[in-house]
């Protein structure tokens, strides 16, 4: 038995030997399968789709292929059952014949009938021929070591599985197992692609749908133009804030809305200006710049916080030249010099910096004040750049008319606009709101 086993164990190392070798050497030089599969168009000249070759024989380990793999399983299959196979049945304890004499009860073991057993033998080591349980169904161990041994209704016995040809067919089958799974995944994840691309299609489509109905319905600039001017009309008609009175621009939307086309100034109703009332009323060009209505009056009205001496030198030299400026555009035909309006930019930007650095002595109402008053300043300086500045002088620019009726046809046929008020001109500007905003009602209930 010894000498068995010394020969089984030889037989076992010389397989491992061999299963070692070839490892080392797939793991040196690791064999290159060719590929015989289907050959891919380049992916420079074909659509952005392009599928990859699939690689029959892919890394599943550094330096291993599948296809070694296989090979190493094969070799230990061989090598395993080369060994196994040839392993005697005594040397595990179970004789294949045993002497009639030798026979006897195994004692302490009543349940399973007396079975016979070699003496000195294990009494686990002999056959079962009865199945106390019933549920064996007759199985029955061999002690012969091969042949169908263990009645295994799904396979060979004990000694049959790891014979090199059983072996070999283990590796093969393993090895086509594995190939089938990684086609069948690499098909999955191109149905899986595929459904990406087609939903990006789907979405792209779904998106391009739901723009086009944007901007069927969104409105469109001129529409939103109207809707703005509807809005300020509808502002004007009932009761504006005064900062929109002030500016104008209430007094201008409802200008407008009087000499709408289709509307005749005739249907209204009588409303007399004041001539005083007009005078107090600034108005300029559909494009011009700034506002003069701060030099109607003979000097300036600065206020108390400019009145400081630390503003004394800017703010007198900026009124002169603001004098000086406004009695040349009296003058038929009189302009500017671009050095005396570079002196009023001056002078402008010289108070503001001081006033930005008195804030701290200054209270916020005062400073507030301030901040609003030099606003009006540069509008007028602004306005002194307009080339067209001498219309505000000259009496061309101008509010006339004895009613609402004549003051509308004038202001359409000039041109004219009205200008943010002046210094003094809010209550003008008030009264002259009341008088449009009774006119267009009227010309509203003629017109049903």
């Amino acid at each position: 038995m010894s000498v068995a086993l010394r020969r089984f164990g030889v037989r076992l190392l010389a397989g491992l030997a061999v299963l070692a070798l070839f490892t080392a050497t797939a793991q040196a030089q690791p064999r290159r399968v060719p590929f015989y599969g289907p050959r891919f168009p380049d992916p420079r000249t074909t659509s952005p789709y392009f599928s990859p070759p699939i690689n029959p024989n892919p890394y599943i380990a550094p330096a291993l292929t599948l296809g070694q793999a296989a090979y190493n399983t094969v070799t230990v299959g061989r090598a395993l059952g080369d060994a196994l196979s040839t392993i005697p049945p005594y040397a595990l304890g179970f004789p294949s014949t045993v002497p009639p004499a030798a026979y006897a009860t195994a004692p302490g073991l009543p349940g399973y009938g007396g079975a016979p057993v070699y003496p000195g033998a294990s009494p686990y080591g002999a056959s079962l021929t009865a199945d106390p349980y019933g549920s064996l169904g007759g199985y029955s161990l061999s002690t012969t070591g091969g042949g169908a041994g263990y009645a295994n209704p799904y396979g060979g016995g004990y000694g049959g599985i790891y014979t090199p040809a059983q072996g070999e067919l283990y590796g093969q089958a393993a090895l086509t197992s594995a190939q089938a799974d990684f086609y069948s995944k690499i098909m999955q994840a191109k149905l899986t692609r595929e459904e990406v691309y087609r939903s990006k299609i789907q979405t792209a489509r779904e998106r391009m749908k739901w723009e086009l109905e944007y901007e069927a319905n969104r409105a469109g600039m001129q529409e939103y133009r109207e809707k703005q001017l509807a809005l300020d009309l509808r502002i004007a008609r009932g009761d504006a804030p005064v900062s929109s009175v002030v500016s104008g621009r209430a007094l201008n939307d409802l200008l407008k809305a009087i000499n709408a086309p289709g509307r005749s100034l005739n249907r209204g109703p009588t409303i007399p200006l004041e001539e005083d009332l007009l005078k107090n009323i600034t108005v300029s060009g559909p494009t011009s710049a700034g506002n003069v209505g701060l030099l109607k009056g003979d000097i300036l009205s600065w206020p108390l916080p400019l009145k400081d001496d630390r503003f004394k030198e800017p703010r007198e030299r900026l009124g002169d030249n603001l004098a000086v400026a406004k009695s040349r555009l009296k003058d038929p035909g009189g302009k500017l010099e671009r050095g005396l309006l570079k002196a009023l930019e001056d002078d402008l930007a010289t108070l503001n910096g001081q006033l930005v650095a008195a804030a701290e002595d200054l209270s916020p109402s005062a400073y507030i004040d301030s901040r609003q008053y030099l606003n009006k300043v540069r509008e007028a300086v602004r306005a002194l750049n307009d080339p067209r500045v001498a219309n505000y002088f000259n009496n061309t620019w101008t509010a006339r008319g004895k009613n609402v009726a004549e003051l509308a046809e004038h202001m359409r046929t000039s041109g004219l606009r009205f200008a943010p008020a002046g210094p003094h001109e809010e209550s003008a500007y008030a009264a002259l709101y009341q008088a449009l905003r009774a006119f267009e009602a009227g010309l509203q209930t003629a017109s049903r």
